[in-house]
């Protein structure tokens, strides 16, 4: 079966993170997470375009290295261009992976209080430095997703949302499954058709030697 990425696609605050975690212990995938890879990679993240090209390309190092053992990744990045999303897309057809793309959205509201309290109630399992004006300013410059993409409200129950996800995980996997076998089949089909025309130019290749005889 081939691996899958599941490109999470949103601002900061729209519940990004919480969703790959959740998908990754429900699909026993990597979870590689951008805010986390930036504290990884600088003590004191900067956010200039130098410290995003290396978070990004170790990103996508890890994501590509995962596929390559056939190992499905969730890729939590706000992924807000399309020339940044490209770079996923191109990792995926190489190692003829599938792509799920889930764009995160949630009310402002419910935004503003998220931030508010990761502000105050600082978590460990929460890498991420964004506050209300880096919010905004992200969800004006965000761009509209060209691929086939769900939308996915993370101010509903996560276990609706969750299952909506596995939900398509699952009807991807019975579809390619029916497409390898009928690439099977086909397969096959061309071998059997291949043994016949041997078989003929055989019983051709006999009858002209006995008639040359």
């Amino acid at each position: 079966m081939r691996p899958s990425v599941i490109l999470l696609v949103g601002a900061p605050g729209t519940g990004k993170s919480r969703i790959a975690r959740r998908l990754g212990a429900a699909l026993n995938a990597q979870v590689v997470e951008s805010d986390r890879i930036r504290k990884q990679l600088f003590a004191e993240p900067r956010y200039t375009g130098g410290e995003h090209a290396a978070v990004y390309g170790w990103c996508h190092t890890l994501v590509k290295s995962a596929l390559l053992v056939g190992r499905s990744v969730i890729f939590d990045a706000t992924n807000l261009e399309e020339r940044v999303r490209r770079r996923i897309y191109d990792i995926v057809d190489t190692c003829d992976a599938r792509l799920i793309v889930l764009w995160a959205t949630c009310p402002p509201g419910v935004v503003q209080e998220r931030l508010l309290r990761r502000r105050d109630s600082p978590d460990d399992d929460d890498a991420s430095d964004a506050n209300w004006s880096v919010y905004l300013q992200m969800r004006r410059n965000a761009e509209w997703i060209r691929r086939p993409h769900i939308v996915i409200n993370t101010a509903a129950d996560h276990e609706v949302v969750l299952e909506r996800v596995l939900s398509a995980e699952r009807q991807i996997q019975a579809k390619d499954a029916g497409q390898g076998e009928q690439r099977r089949q086909q397969h096959e089909s061309d071998e059997h058709r291949q043994d016949e025309r041997q078989e003929e130019t055989a019983a051709e290749f006999e009858a002209v030697t006995y008639a040359d005889g």
